[in-house]
């Protein structure tokens, strides 16, 4: 009988997001062929979650390189005999990448490839770039992600695989398809989730039309809620309407208590929220963005894209949601259909575990 094979996943998050969650549910379904470590940041909403699906784990900074924590790491893997280590995201590929200069097989997923502008944003997509060549295998969460990421040179075309972002299929919940629906936000509260937007748009939206009852809540906390509330606290009809209740780790419960779902991002990988959403059979409402329009497969109908840079585009679509339950009920009906045949957890895990 062979050996199991271990495998070190390294995060430089565990608080909530689709990459830590993404972490916990392919641990999850790891085959009994396979041992699993885990480098993660200690102490965050899903730090104990990872670790305790982990045959063993070791701290490392949040979102912080550390030539310390790096050494830690390469003694770790050196003691245990690891061969092969799986990054997830940006942070955590710079462990890896460098651990690849010892001898390991490096595996590294995107998880979002980003649009950033300006110097900062250049030189790290110039350090992306040049660790293209310290890696084995890169892995896309989307289609649209990879185009992007051959297209920015930070991957090659004959060692990336798309394996899309998987979630355990949930029990169409009941929903009520009222004549005022409540929406549901859940992210980061940062640049990339878009919110500033949001907040514009539904005053806009508002001011023209005053007599549609609906109300939006977002879940979730980060480094932008000040400058979202002041912004949010200085509109005229907006606050009225849209409601932060700070950060949920009851996601499923958080979104099947709303009626449908909505997204704001300016660029995503493959969004386990909106996947979530769809799961408990949620109509959804989506910026047309990298991730976003994949959880869309082609005659689908399983959500509706607008175009994040069009008012007069969200504002139509945005109308017809709320005021037409029979287009709820169809969407939620197509979102449910499409987790189960397309996103499931379960053939996620068996292709990565596969890859191995």
């Amino acid at each position: 009988m062979s050996e199991p094979q271990k495998i070190l996943m390294i995060s430089s998050r565990a608080d909530i997001g689709g990459g830590p969650k993404h972490l916990i549910d392919l641990i999850s379904e790891k085959p009994n062929n396979f041992i699993v470590y885990a480098a993660l940041p200690f102490g965050q909403d899903y730090s104990l979650a990872i670790q305790t699906q982990s045959r063993e784990s070791i701290e490392i900074p949040f979102r912080k390189f550390s030539l310390a924590a790096f050494f830690r790491i390469l003694a770790f893997i050196k003691r245990r005999n690891i061969k092969t280590v799986h990054s997830h995201g940006r942070g955590a590929g710079l462990y890896s990448r460098a651990l690849k200069l010892f001898g390991v097989r490096v595996i590294h997923t995107f998880h979002g490839v980003h649009d950033e502008k300006g110097f900062k944003g250049l030189i790290k997509l110039k350090l992306d770039q040049i660790l293209r060549g310290l890696t084995d295998q890169f892995i896309s969460v989307s289609p649209s992600e990879y185009q992007k990421a051959l297209s920015y040179k930070v991957c090659s075309l004959e060692n990336t695989s798309v394996i899309v972002n998987g979630v355990k299929l949930q029990k169409q919940l009941q929903v009520s398809f009222s004549n005022a629906p409540t929406v549901a936000l859940l992210g980061r509260l940062s640049f990339p989730k878009g919110y500033d937007i949001l907040i514009s748009y539904i005053d806009k939206f508002i001011e023209e039309n005053q007599d549609l009852p609906f109300k939006i809540n977002i879940a979730g906390e980060g480094e932008s809620l000040q400058e979202l509330m002041e912004q949010l606290d200085k509109t005229q009809y907006a606050k009225n309407k849209i409601k932060f209740i700070g950060k949920t780790l009851e996601p499923l419960i958080f979104l099947s208590k709303h009626e449908a779902f909505m997204s704001f991002s300016r660029f995503e990988g493959l969004p386990l929220s909106v996947l979530e959403a769809m799961s408990l059979g949620r109509a959804c409402l989506l910026s047309n963005v990298v991730g976003n329009r994949d959880v869309c497969p082609p005659n689908s109908r399983s959500a509706i894209l607008f175009q994040l840079d069009s008012y007069d585009d969200f504002q139509h679509k945005f109308k017809e949601l709320l005021t037409n339950p029979a287009l709820r009920k169809e969407l939620s009906s197509n979102a449910f259909k499409t987790v189960d045949k397309f996103f499931s957890v379960s053939t996620m895990a068996k292709k990565t575990f596969n890859l191995y």
